[in-house]
């Protein structure tokens, strides 16, 4: 996806990754070098649930481009949207299902004519929309020139380092499924009757290299499967390069676009506001004790249980990646709270509490703003017998609160 807004710039992170593969081009005429680390994973972080695993999306093929499709929408509106890109970690716990892989190979199956394969499916990814999860009035489509075949392991090295996963399939091997092996070699193995081909995502790579760091083992690739976290290492496993055809067929997305269910592009501010809101649809455990409520609310309207709260933004000096909140209360309020919570267990709170008391009170907490994506940010409060009660869930609160600001709650009733 294109996001070409005025005044947008590639952030610092993502420009001196490009910049490296770049200047490795231009130092050999074109033919890049090595310009990747000798160890480099985002293992445990392009977690299995970024769609759904393969039980939820019915077929592999579909389910490892979707998930590569809902990666490359993440990391874009992201980069364009917050003053640094998050690491795959943070965009994949708000990734939780994006995308439906599942209506994507139901709907892709009717325009091809042969197996289901890589190649086929990100051909009927340009002419298919994947719906998100949120309303599947709008979706995802791969451009015409969005995906790149990638052509040998250090071509497949240099796109992983540059956090885009890679697309790939292999052979199935008899032994593979209840291998408990630390790397998977297919030695000894033989084919399945009839032969099997599975579709992965390759999300990290080991070399020989000994000069510098590099995990031990060797030469591997690191994969993410769509078996559930029951398969492997919590969804993931190790494999040796250019075993059971592995890197004979691979590829990685690079450019997507936000469209309606009949491919008509949207207009960027529309594009921003749908990802926005799939953004904000994802699922927290918070949702079933917390009243959800919008940012636009906090402007001194009754919150459903009577409550007044009102905020507002200024300059920060904490830093250019970095939030503050800001909590006043009034002389004599009772106990109250602006905390974070983490998103998986509503557990582990840090923030700002305290009471209004004899003069009032106003304090500070200061946190990176990508914390948003893993935690909850909840407005609390002491109800019947003095017990503090998590109200109010601000369920937009990444996409209204920009790094480098103080916003300031105040709570004028309760």
């Amino acid at each position: 996806m294109k996001i070409n807004l005025p005044g947008n710039k590639i952030k610092k992170s993502v420009f001196v990754r490009l910049s490296i593969c770049t200047l490795a081009c231009l130092a050999t005429g074109g033919a890049p070098l090595q310009a990747y680390d000798p160890y480099y994973s985002l293992w445990g972080q392009s977690r299995v649930d970024a769609v759904g695993d393969q039980k939820q999306t019915s077929e592999c093929t579909s389910w490892a481009v979707a998930s590569a499709v809902a990666m490359n929408v993440m990391r874009n509106w992201y980069t364009v949207n917050s003053d640094s890109a998050p690491e795959i970690e943070t965009l994949s716990d708000r990734g939780y299902r994006m995308l439906d892989a599942s209506t994507f190979h139901l709907h892709g199956g009717k325009l091809r004519e042969e197996g289901w394969h890589i190649q086929t499916a990100l051909q009927t990814a340009t002419q298919v929309t994947i719906p998100f999860m949120h309303d599947r009035r709008f979706g995802v489509r791969i451009s015409p020139d969005g995906y790149k075949s990638v052509s040998g392991n250090n071509a497949a090295r240099q796109e992983i380092f540059l956090n885009r996963p890679v697309i790939a399939d292999f052979e199935i091997m008899n032994d593979f499924r209840k291998s408990k092996a630390y790397i998977y070699t297919g030695q000894g193995a033989t084919s399945m009757s009839p032969r099997e081909f599975h579709s992965i995502l390759i999300v990290g790579y080991n070399t020989n290299d000994q000069t510098r760091r590099n995990a031990s083992g060797g030469e591997f690739w690191e994969c993410l499967n769509s078996w559930s976290p029951n398969f492997g290492t919590g969804g993931f496993f190790r494999i040796r390069p250019n075993v059971c055809g592995l890197g004979d067929r691979q590829f990685v997305v690079n450019n997507t676009y936000i469209c309606d269910s009949a491919g008509n592009r949207l207009p960027q501010e529309a594009q921003n506001q749908v990802i926005s809101d799939a953004i904000n649809a994802i699922p927290s455990v918070t949702n079933a004790v917390h009243k959800n409520v919008l940012f636009h609310q906090l402007n001194g309207q009754k919150l459903p249980d009577g409550d007044q709260v009102r905020v507002s933004a200024s300059a920060g000096n904490a830093g250019k990646d970095k939030v503050t909140i800001n909590l006043i209360l009034p002389k004599g309020m009772w106990w109250k709270g602006a905390l974070l919570f983490d998103k998986a267990t509503a557990s582990n709170p840090v923030g700002v509490q305290g009471e209004g008391g004899g003069s009032g009170f106003s304090q500070s907490f200061t946190f990176k703003r990508t914390e948003l994506l893993r935690k909850d940010l909840v407005l609390s409060k002491a109800k019947t017998f003095g017990v503090h009660t998590n109200m109010y869930r601000i369920k937009d609160a990444f996409t209204n609160m920009q790094p480098g600001k103080t916003y300031t709650f105040s709570w004028v009733k309760d």
